[in-house]
């Protein structure tokens, strides 16, 4: 939808899938222009007519990030309608060191991680959000997506990286018109890589213990509450598994949006 800049009235509204209401213009598409770095064009359809609006934004790969979250809801052509994800069989390298079968899925708007027995959506990198990918010389098919203002890697084995990296830098310029950069080369190993997983958290500084809690987690990733040890210090919150001491995820306090969830819902 649009809204007036001074008001905040909606001015104009789209639906992204049909309604009861067939006359009205239907959301089709909404892309990036490859002509100015900042435009981006929506497609209206109504019946076989079709009409584009050009629009631009300093923020437009988030705007076109929260459209293609809804991609596959979009009045679209019967072939466009085909263009199913491409989905890869991976392990990523956890922080305990384990390697997990995962599925690696080329989303519209960004890299999906998903349970390889569920196929449950586990984490999504958005590609406006991914720094760079790095593919280190040592470790066929590796390669470790660096992310967030972190820059927190997240390390995965593809045997079809190759394909897998061609298909995420494709979406991501397609989609959202941001570039994925790929770098490698002898000075890039597992040896490099695996001391700096947590990005700017990998420092002492930022993970030996002021203070420390016991939690319970909730998370994705389990079925039911994961025991875990919470961390202060100088510049982090610090997540540790109890058992081992091994830290499974850090951030910095400047990236924090901490909130009192109160009761839950049931």
């Amino acid at each position: 939808m649009t809204r007036n800049g001074s008001t905040l009235q909606v001015t104009n509204a789209w639906a992204y899938e049909e309604n009861i209401d067939t006359a009205a213009e239907l959301f089709s598409d909404i892309a990036p222009s490859s002509k100015v770095s900042d435009e981006f064009i929506i497609t209206l359809r109504k019946g076989r007519k079709t009409t584009q609006m050009t629009f631009s934004s300093e923020h437009r790969a988030h705007i076109l990030t929260e459209a293609n979250k809804h991609r596959n809801k979009f009045v679209m052509d019967s072939k466009s309608k085909r263009d199913i994800p491409p989905v890869y069989r991976a392990k990523k390298w956890r922080w305990s060191e384990a390697r997990v079968d995962v599925l690696l899925s080329v989303g519209p708007a960004g890299l999906m991680q998903m349970d390889a027995q569920t196929q449950k959506v586990l984490a999504t990198y958005y590609y406006k959000d991914i720094k760079e990918i790095i593919q280190p010389a040592d470790t066929p098919g590796g390669m470790a997506v660096s992310y967030g203002t972190q820059g927190r890697l997240h390390f995965f084995i593809c045997d079809k990286k190759d394909e897998l990296l061609a298909q995420i830098r494709e979406k991501a310029v397609t989609n959202i018109g941001v570039v994925v950069r790929a770098k490698g080369g002898d000075t890039w190993t597992l040896k490099h890589l695996l001391p700096n997983l947590l990005g700017s958290c990998s420092s002492e500084e930022c993970i030996i213990s002021l203070s420390e809690f016991t939690v319970k987690k909730h998370s994705k990733r389990h079925a039911t509450l994961v025991n875990r040890t919470l961390c202060l210090t100088e510049k982090c919150v610090v997540e540790r598994d109890p058992a081992s001491y091994n830290v499974a995820s850090a951030w910095l306090f400047a990236t924090l949006d901490a909130r009192d969830v109160g009761a839950r819902q049931t």
